[in-house]
This record gives structure tokens, C-alpha cells and sequence, in this order.
């Protein structure tokens, strides 16, 4: 392309940095990115994004958060889907608090959160111990009418297998909504009763 003197331009890097990240090679893309950077190549949000994303999905979380305030400050506006990648990659590495101020700077900046975002607190504060947060969050989610799918029903119910009343009271309110559990949700109640001794 350049040998044909095309000029590569910010969608060509995106498409590039994209594709390394779907091969799990997110750190290279950050090392394209700097090189950008350096040579003072115009780059788009979307390319941090794409990034931040992948960083954390990697559970490169450190690294990730590292860019996401890089990110920020070079005034790029995240919006719902990468504030939860965030925050769920925050909990996942046992720091929900932290996430919970990232969650407060998501909402005053006017993005509204969806029921992954809720889902990771609830799983996260449960794993370090913190039920009643987790129990508390996730009436603020059932209170503002957020919809749980089976995913988000899913990691709740692996999170807590160990406090059978709180997930029942859970299951009871989801299927007083219409919700329609499936095979892997009967697995996770399961699989809690029986961690409860309740066969």
C-alpha cells in the first residue's frame, strides 16, 4: 500500500489494531499505537476503545486501566460498552470499589448503564465477601427495571452459591418477571443447593 504511495490513514490503523486484538495480541496494538502517536498520526476514540477492550478481556487489567486514563485524558468520551468492560474487568480482578467510582463518573457523564454493567458489581462484591453490597446492587438493578439475561443470571448465581437465600430470592423475583431460566441456569441453582447442603 505504501509502496504504492497510499497514505495509511486512521481507519487503516483501526482495522489493523482491531484485528490484532481479535488475535489476542492487544499489547501489539498498543505498541502500533504509541508508534502512531509518535509520529503524530491522528487516532480516533474508537482505536482506544478497541484497546481498552481488549486489554481487559486479556485480564491485562492494569494495562488497560493504564490506557483507559490515558484515553480520558486526551478528552475521548467512552461510552456503555467500554465503561462495562471496565468495570467489569475491575471486579474480575477483585476491585469492585474502584469500579463503583468509575460506575459513578459513567453515570454523571450521562451514559447510562445496562444489566452486564450491574452484574459485574453483584458478582464482584460477592466474591470479596461483600453480600450485602452485592444484594443491595442488585435491587437498585430489579428497582430501575434492567432486564437479567441468561448471562447475567448465569454469573450471578455461580457468584452466589455459597448464600442460598439471597439466590432464591433472586430466582423467586426473575421468574415472577416471566423470566424463562435455561439448562445452564438450573445447573448454577443446582450446583448452589447442593453447595448449601440442600439436596
Amino acid at each position: 500500500m505504501v509502496s504504492n504511495k497510499y497514505v495509511p490513514n486512521e481507519v487503516t490503523y483501526g482495522t489493523i489494531i482491531n484485528g490484532l486484538v481479535k488475535q489476542g495480541r492487544a499489547a501489539d496494538g498498543v505498541c502500533l499505537l504509541v508508534s502512531l502517536e509518535e509520529d503524530s498520526i491522528c487516532v480516533n476514540e474508537y482505536i482506544y476503545f478497541t484497546l481498552v477492550i481488549g486489554l481487559f478481556k486479556e485480564e491485562k487489567s492494569e494495562d488497560g486501566l493504564k490506557l483507559w486514563k490515558e484515553m480520558v485524558e486526551k478528552g475521548c468520551k467512552p461510552n456503555t460498552v467500554v465503561y462495562s468492560v471496565l468495570i467489569d474487568g475491575l471486579c474480575l480482578g477483585g476491585k469492585p470499589d474502584e469500579a463503583e467510582e468509575i460506575f459513578t463518573k459513567m453515570v454523571n457523564r450521562g451514559c447510562m448503564p445496562n444489566a452486564c454493567t450491574f452484574s459485574s458489581f453483584v458478582r464482584g462484591f460477592f466474591e470479596i465477601g461483600k453480600s450485602d453490597k452485592a444484594i443491595q446492587i442488585w435491587k437498585e438493578m430489579s428497582n430501575g427495571n434492567y432486564i437479567c439475561n441468561e448471562v447475567c443470571a448465569h454469573s450471578w448465581f455461580m457468584a452466589s452459591v455459597r448464600m442460598g437465600r439471597e439466590a432464591m430470592m433472586v430466582w423467586t423475583q426473575m421468574l415472577s418477571r416471566g423470566w424463562k431460566p435455561d439448562v445452564v441456569a438450573y445447573s448454577s441453582r443446582i450446583h448452589g443447593l447442593c453447595h448449601s447442603k440442600k439436596l
